[in-house]
């Protein structure tokens, strides 16, 4: 009953009192008298116990509106506490960013000397071997020459003085002189270039060490910045669901700790087994997404706890009855999507939300592997999901230890 229906009938009694007061005060009959004064009392009655369930309405009313303010100012400062971790983290990834950066440079330049080095090992890798073949070349020159001048010797032993060709003797001289003195260039230019190529190749062994180093710390900045943008994540999704939170809370919609109690109250004094008469099934298979309790974040003290577990399957996977029971919900239910409830009768509830379509009613019966719905996408996790909860005696418990292991 509202506080508009408990007006109006308030409304009318005081009104029908009046009436009754007109009436009677126009007669002297005493059985008159003493019906209208049995009539009063009983509309003072009446009165008394409106007003004092009106008051507890109201009273009651006010006590919700001021726990839901106080959880909203809970939430609200868990979420400025995120807002400050989430300053952090993108510090964090900002000097990363600035440290993954630096490396690209040092590693642009380390490659661009080693590529250097390299083209000026190949100039000498080349000039050694044009050295090698000058050298060939003046000796096989120089020897002719020493022949040249041996016949022309032998000449002179047995011929007459000729001038001419102590003339050409000498001339052969000079020019072996100058082959000699090119082969000693030839050689020095071998011994240096064969010194530089020594020093490109240590020059090399260096720069691809530094760059091995260089990559290694590259890798591992790059593996942290994934690793605070995986936090970032997680505090934005935690952020995100205690925004929706707030918003549950100021549209005013009935929590499913509300809906539980009222199924509990309504069988109030009976007693539960808490025991399954078979073993319990999972109702999809899949990987788990988010465990059941508390989740924290891996660099601040903001947590949020989980009161069932997500599993990742398919959009449209059939979702399956743990084990048999009743109907106890099956609609859209805020924060939930599409919520079915199963009560198992012994003390337990199942819970499967965020489906994409439900094909039970509440109050049917389902046995254990039935289909009651078809899996959908989470909003929350930004994934396709089941979201699978278990309570006893209204509150949660852990799926996990109640499932058996496939």
């Amino acid at each position: 009953m509202n506080e508009y229906v408990i007006y109006n009938i308030y409304s009318l009694l005081l009104q029908l009192f009046y009436v009754k007061i007109f009436i009677f005060f126009d007669r002297n009959n005493s059985i008159y008298h003493f019906v209208f004064m049995k009539y009063i009392l009983i509309i003072v009655f009446i009165l008394v116990c409106l007003k004092v369930g009106w008051t507890d309405i109201i009273q009651t009313t006010q006590n919700r509106i001021s726990e839901l303010e106080q959880e909203i100012d809970s939430t609200q400062m868990k979420i400025q506490k995120l807002n400050e971790d989430k300053k952090i983290q993108k510090s964090t990834i900002y000097n990363l960013t600035k440290k993954i950066n630096s490396l690209q440079e040092t590693l642009y330049e380390l490659n661009n000397k080693k590529l250097t080095n390299e083209q000026e090992l190949n100039t000498s890798h080349f000039l050694i071997y044009q050295n090698e073949i000058n050298i060939k070349e003046n000796r096989g020159l120089l020897d002719k020459l020493i022949e040249n001048i041996n016949h022309l010797f032998i000449k002179t032993r047995y011929l007459n003085y000729n001038p001419l060709i102590n003339a050409n003797i000498s001339n052969l001289q000079i020019c072996a002189n100058c082959v000699l003195s090119n082969i000693d260039s030839l050689h020095y230019n071998d011994v240096e270039q064969k010194k530089i190529k020594n020093e490109k190749e240590n020059n090399i062994k260096i720069l691809k060490q530094e760059i091995k180093y260089n990559n290694k710390n590259y890798e591992n900045k790059i593996s942290q910045k994934n690793s605070v943008k995986q936090e970032l994540n997680l505090i934005v999704s935690i952020e995100n669901e205690y925004q929706e939170r707030i918003n549950n809370l100021k549209c005013g919609i009935i929590s499913l700790e509300d809906f539980i109690k009222q199924k509990e109250a309504e069988k109030f004094g009976r007693e539960y087994s808490f025991k399954f008469e078979q073993d319990i099934i999972w109702p999809v298979t899949g990987n788990l997404l988010r465990k059941f309790g508390i989740i924290s974040t891996n660099n601040s003290k903001t947590s949020i706890k989980s009161k069932g577990i997500y599993i990742q399957v398919d959009s449209y996977t059939p979702v399956k009855c743990i084990t048999s029971g009743i109907v106890a919900y099956s609609g859209w239910f805020e924060n939930k999507g599409n919520l079915v409830i199963i009560d198992h009768q012994n003390g337990f509830y199942s819970l499967y939300g965020y489906n994409k379509k439900l094909v039970v009613h509440k109050g049917e019966r389902v046995g254990q592997g039935q289909v009651i719905a078809y899996s959908g996408y989470c909003p929350l996790l930004d994934n396709d999901c089941l979201y699978f909860e278990m309570r006893k005696s209204g509150k949660v418990v852990n799926p996990l230890d109640y499932l058996k292991d496939e």
